[in-house]
């Protein structure tokens, strides 16, 4: 009998050739097409059964299980039979965890968008089990990591600009209305305007953050002092000189928005992983996770099996636009309880260090220092 089970997929083809390989080392690179087909078959699998336990004694035990799917699978609009075969693979996946007794079943990656409601229309396929996005944990993180990485710079946060990218989407507006009682500007930034026109009223109705609404990504990023990325897509389309120097950017997305040739020893800025915590006890994980330590989990998941640790079976995050901050606080307090603590910063598989992080404070104090200058002279009167 387990408790919860996590669900999890490939972030791209190349990926899921990485992860063939380790389990048949002597495997040769099949065309990308038969890949895609052969995956496309396959059923979804236990990968393997990992246990946590909490500082109060209580173990939780459950399944990592792979979900034969691609990201570029579900955005693909050419073939439109692929989000459908999709649906019915993360049916298949949920009754699968049902059937093994588990109680509650962790959405990972793209596996809560294939229905267009963040789950919630495929959890009513296992009425006899909860179902958690795990984006109400993921959001407070991100946001966790921001506030934190502002704190260490010594940034205001109440004087600063954010932006959020992906902003309509469920992480990004969470996140949204996390930040927009405590900074001074909000740029929100989504290719779906209707949405985001409505998350922009709301926002505004707490009358406190200055809300700018923009649809060009690089524009809104481009003089912001923090970056939240959170925008469902199959590819990175930030590139390092779309952020200002000294810029505080967590990308959030699962594969990431930001460039994948990044290199924390040179940087102008301040990039890492965000929407993850640190397990109380190490976890082995699949190979290939995209972490620098075993104890390391994603949001999304981590969510479920702290659900299962305070036996709180329960849908806790599922819909589109229901995250609240007093949810994403209530969900990080029993994050905490039962020991897990926010990551490192970290992105790829490197960790910064003191002396990048005291690199990145002179970039920033060297871009404060210009911009005071470039204000002082805007404000001189012209004696002609």
């Amino acid at each position: 009998m387990i408790d919860f089970t996590l669900i999890g997929h490939p972030f791209d083809i190349d990926h899921l050739y990485r992860y063939l390989k380790h389990l048949k080392p002597d495997l040769k690179r099949p065309r990308r097409e038969l890949l895609l087909k052969l995956f496309e078959w396959t059923p979804p699998f236990n990968e393997r059964q990992i246990e946590i336990t909490s500082p109060n004694g209580r173990t939780a035990r459950g399944n990592i299980v792979i979900c034969p799917l691609l990201p570029e699978m579900v955005q693909d609009n050419n073939q439109r039979h692929f989000r459908s075969l999709c649906v019915e693979k993360v049916i298949a996946v949920l009754k699968l965890a049902e059937s093994q007794g588990a109680k509650i079943s962790g959405l990972g990656g793209f596996t809560s968008i294939t229905d267009g409601d963040q789950g919630r229309l495929v959890a009513r396929k296992v009425l006899g089990m909860a179902v958690t996005s795990g984006n109400t944990l993921t959001a407070m993180a991100a946001v966790n990591g921001v506030i934190e990485a502002a704190r260490m710079f010594e940034l205001d946060l109440s004087a600063s600009t954010a932006a959020v990218v992906g902003a309509a989407g469920d992480i990004g507006t969470a996140c949204c209305r996390y930040l927009a009682t405590r900074v001074r500007c909000l740029v929100l930034a989504s290719h779906f305007s209707f949405n985001l026109l409505k998350i922009a009223k709301d926002l505004r109705q707490y009358n406190k953050a200055e809300i700018i609404v923009q649809k060009d990504n690089v524009k809104a990023v481009s003089q912001a002092d923090i970056v939240i990325t959170a925008a469902s897509s199959v590819a990175p389309f930030f590139r390092q000189d779309d952020f200002r120097p000294g810029a505080i950017v967590c990308d959030v997305a699962y594969p990431k928005n930001t460039f994948i040739d990044y290199q924390i020893e040179n940087s102008p800025i301040f990039l890492f992983s965000g929407g993850l915590l640190a397990s109380p006890v190490p976890v082995v994980m699949p190979y290939d996770m995209g972490l620098p330590e075993p104890n390391l989990m994603y949001g999304c998941w981590s969510e479920a099996i702290i659900l299962a640790l305070d036996e709180q079976y329960n849908s806790f995050s599922l819909g589109r636009g229901m995250i609240v901050p007093e949810r994403m606080q209530f969900i990080w307090a029993l994050a905490m309880k039962h020991g897990f603590r926010p990551a490192p910063f970290f992105f790829g598989e490197k960790i910064w260090s003191e002396k990048q992080i005291d690199r990145i404070r002179g970039i920033i104090d060297h871009w404060s220092l210009n911009n005071c200058r470039l204000r002082h002279e805007s404000l001189r009167i012209d004696p002609s």
